[in-house]
């Protein structure tokens, strides 16, 4: 029997919150709360003291009327992460957890364009081990899942349905309906007053499979092994006629169902379903809430169980101890329900497998989270800042630019606009100074033209004079016989003539072997220096071989 004392509130602070979750978020062996809060639209999550008294801490003010959330380890660190689903801005989105419970404050949108999100949830639809998203948005009837990249992003959207199957989507779970080891959804659809199983293939391709046709604008769904047969069952909430009910899964395969009615008051309302083992004695009572009753109602599950414990009456979770169905430990977690349920040691993993999330019980010991890579991570690119209206990066406006590269430290978490003020904003962007450069480019012009010039003048020049003093080898003549004026380096120095001039032959320039020819010969007087251009050879100038 379940025994509980007076009423303990969480908060008094959210304006309509449609939305809650549980999970170990700060990583210290207890459960606290997270919820999404449609008036204010806030994020919050209420840190438990391990004594069942919580305090709020804010993370985001910028979830657009939020409608849903969920908790599951996207970035597979070991602790938990949140995606949000919000209808004011048509929004899915992700907070990363940096450590123990301190989020990042940037936004990382999924789809903006969920036009009504209502429901988001975490599963792992195309068994890579990492956890992937599915939502339900009601205004464009969409159901849609988002692949997990392998690092916590989520790149890409795959439609399951949009359209008449799917009309109104606002509630979706996901398990395996079908025991084939992969994750189904089941999603509520107010639009057609659909129950349905979307059946997965492994791989995140989807079948539709009708569970109930007539559930007048139902709002809420949940999946439970509730008979203790094996396999999973589904229950509704549906608002205008009023009903809970829960669908027995005849075949095991989510092919056959029969409708159970659990209760019926046409202007209750129903508005909200979930389940849990609220009376300890093994199997999944079932929680409704109705709108206009302002009620919440537990509904006991009635099966062998009510008899007395038995090891096949243990859930996940806890192990049998020869009396009863106990607990597991801290330092050990769960594995299997019935008569296999029991208890094992907790991974030193990041993860724990058959877990979405890290169980409390592990916490501490489970995980790899890596808060330097986390802060690195948590910071808008260059040329983009964060958002005050909606947490998410936006690129600068139009001129104006951000470079800073800065890491993240610790001391700037919880308080954006420090960091900001380290990381500087969006500022105009300077026009660049051309004037200089083209300065430059000219006056380097202006001295290649002036070199070049002057180069072409002394060359001209130096033709010129080469003209002038251009002889042939027969204009030179010799006294006989030859005279010589002297030797010098180069060899012997002649005396010769050269249009009644007389000249010295100083130099001839070549190899001295008979028949060779000369390239050049130099002619010295008092004044000039004659360059023959014309082959001379040695006889020509009287050299002996």
């Amino acid at each position: 029997m379940g025994l509980f004392g007076a009423c303990k509130g969480v908060t008094r602070t959210c304006m309509h919150v449609p939305s809650w979750h549980t999970g170990d978020v700060d990583g210290d062996g207890d459960v606290d709360v997270i919820g999404a809060s449609y008036y204010d639209s806030s994020l919050r999550w209420f840190e438990n003291n391990g004594k069942g008294t919580f305090t709020p801490r804010i993370i985001s003010t910028a979830v657009n009327e939020g409608q849903g959330v969920t908790a599951a380890d996207l970035d597979n660190d070991g602790d938990l992460d949140l995606a949000t689903a919000s209808s004011g801005d048509n929004t899915i989105a992700v907070f990363k957890n940096i450590e123990r419970g301190v989020f990042c404050e940037i936004k990382e949108v999924v789809d903006n364009n969920a036009t009504g999100a209502r429901t988001v949830v975490a599963a792992d639809l195309d068994g890579d081990g990492w956890l992937d998203l599915a939502s339900a948005s009601k205004d464009d009837h969409t159901v849609a899942w988002y692949r997990n990249n392998g690092n916590g992003s989520f790149p890409s959207k795959t439609i399951i349905s949009a359209g008449a199957e799917s009309t109104g989507a606002y509630s979706l779970v996901a398990g395996d309906i079908d025991g084939d080891g992969d994750q189904d959804l089941i999603v509520a659809s107010n639009g057609n007053d659909h129950v349905s199983l979307w059946r997965n293939d492994g791989k995140g391709n989807f079948v539709k499979t009708l569970i109930y046709g007539n559930a007048d604008f139902v709002l809420s769904v949940t999946m439970q092994d509730f008979d203790r047969d094996g396999d999973m069952d589904v229950a509704s909430a549906s608002f205008f006629d009023g009903y809970i009910r829960w669908y027995e899964n005849l075949d095991g395969e989510g092919r056959r169902w029969q409708t159970h009615e659990l209760y019926h008051e046409q202007l209750a309302q129903g508005h909200y379903v979930s389940n849990a083992d609220l009376d300890g004695d093994g199997d999944y009572d079932l929680i409704a809430v109705t709108h206009a009753e302002n009620t919440v109602a537990v509904f006991l599950a009635s099966t062998s169980c009510d008899a007395g414990p038995t090891p096949g009456c243990c859930a996940t979770g806890t192990s049998w101890n020869g009396t009863a169905c106990v607990l597991c430990s801290r330092g050990k977690y769960g594995v299997g329900r019935s008569a296999s349920a029991r208890c094992l040691a907790c991974p030193r993993t990041c993860t724990v497998p058959g877990h979405n999330v890290i169980p409390a019980t592990c916490s501490g010991i489970s995980g790899c989270t890596n808060p330097n890579a986390s802060m690195a991570a948590c910071a808008c690119g260059a040329d983009s800042v964060k958002d005050s209206r909606s947490d998410a990066c936006i690129k600068c406006p139009d001129g104006q630019t951000q470079k800073s590269e800065m890491v993240r430290s610790w001391d700037t978490f919880a308080n954006y606009s420090a960091w900001q003020k380290k990381q500087g904003v969006c500022v105009v962007q300077q026009e660049k100074d051309w004037n200089p450069l083209i300065i430059s480019v000219v006056l380097s012009s202006v001295i290649v033209f002036l070199m070049v010039a002057l180069y072409v003048r002394k060359r001209r020049e130096l033709t010129k004079a080469d003209a002038v003093w251009t002889i042939r080898p027969d204009e030179i003549t010799y006294d006989t016989p030859k005279e010589i004026l002297g030797s010098g380096t180069f060899g012997v120095v002649w005396k010769g003539y050269y249009r009644g001039t007389t000249v010295a032959i100083k130099m001839a320039i070549g190899t001295a072997r008979s028949g060779r020819n000369f390239s050049n010969v130099s002619l010295y007087s008092a004044l000039y220096i004659v360059h023959v251009l014309s082959p001379l050879t040695f006889e020509n100038l009287g050299f002996s071989k």
